[in-house]
Parts: structure tokens; C-alpha cells; sequence
């Protein structure tokens, strides 16, 4: 569920909503919990999401990392989330056993944690939106 306000973030980015960055800076300053600020994240984040849509990043060279036997993602997130948004149809990825991972996020996450009723209603509903574009649902 913590591709999800990237996801969001991405589409606040271009100007399809306008709560993915409070979503996406809370989450991020909690998960950081100091290694970075959120201000920070969101620089890099931004960076990404311009390279990202113009096609100017190339995803099949920087590939998502997951942790071996798991299909749990280890890095690439924010790469992930704007491919998803962007529509691009192939990633690379790559299974490593030593590879970190982090904390599962599920949607209790978010609501043990000081994000509103409404804020969790648009992770909810921007993770079906995800599954509808991908036929999931």
C-alpha cells in the first residue's frame, strides 16, 4: 500500500488531484523517521516523475528490486509508482536474496497511524483505480 501516495504524489505532480503530496510527505516522515526530510524526498521524487513522463528515464535499465522468493518489492518504488501512472508497460526487475526489506504497509497502516477517514478513502480508491487500469478488478 506504500506505492500508493506515490502514486498519488505523481498524480498531484501533473495536476490530477490536489492532496497526493500531504498523503505522500506524511507517510514519508514517518517511514524516514529522520534519514531524510520529506522536503528532500520530495525534490528527488519530483525529478523523477518530469524524467519519468517525458521518457527521458529509462526504467529497463534501472530495475526494481525484490527480495528472493517473496515478490516483495525492495527498492524501486517510486520508480514503480510512476511507471504505473504514466502507463508504461515494461519494467526490469531484478531477484536478489540479500536484499533489504522494509516494513509491509497495509491500509491498517494508515489508519493506526494520524492519516484522516478522507485520506485513507483516496488511498482506497486510487488502489482500485490501479486495479481497474491493470484489469485487476
Amino acid at each position: 500500500m506504500d506505492l500508493i501516495p506515490r502514486y498519488l504524489a505523481v498524480g498531484n505532480h501533473v495536476g490530477a488531484n490536489d492532496y497526493g503530496w500531504d498523503i505522500y510527505s506524511k507517510m514519508m516522515d514517518i517511514v524516514e523517521r529522520g534519514k531524510r526530510t520529506s522536503e528532500q524526498q520530495r525534490e528527488n521524487f519530483i525529478s523523477l516523475i518530469d524524467t519519468v513522463g517525458n521518457e527521458t528515464f529509462d526504467l529497463e535499465e534501472h530495475p526494481l528490486l525484490f527480495k528472493t522468493g517473496t515478490w516483495r518489492l525492495a527498492d524501486g518504488a517510486h520508480r514503480l509508482s510512476c511507471a504505473l501512472y504514466f502507463g508504461h508497460g515494461t519494467i526490469s526487475m531484478v531477484m536478489d536474496n540479500k536484499a533489504k526489506l522494509h516494513d509491509f504497509i497495509g491500509i491498517d497502516w494508515f489508519e493506526k497511524r494520524d492519516f484522516t477517514r478522507e485520506q485513507v478513502r483516496q488511498i482506497l480508491r486510487a488502489r482500485d483505480d490501479i486495479y481497474k487500469r491493470l484489469e485487476l478488478l
